[in-house]
């Protein structure tokens, strides 16, 4: 599992195009939550 100090859209992107999922940047919205992160994806 990845550990990302600091999270940037453009990261969370490519993270999430290498398990099938195509977004980009200005569609997600994050969140530092504690030593974690949330990542809100624009269909729910």
């Amino acid at each position: 599992m990845a550990m990302f100090v600091d999270l940037t859209a453009e990261t969370a992107c490519r993270a999430l195009r290498d398990v099938g999922l195509l977004y980009s940047a200005g569609e997600l919205r994050i969140a530092k939550r504690e030593e974690r992160w949330a990542v809100w994806l624009p269909d729910g």
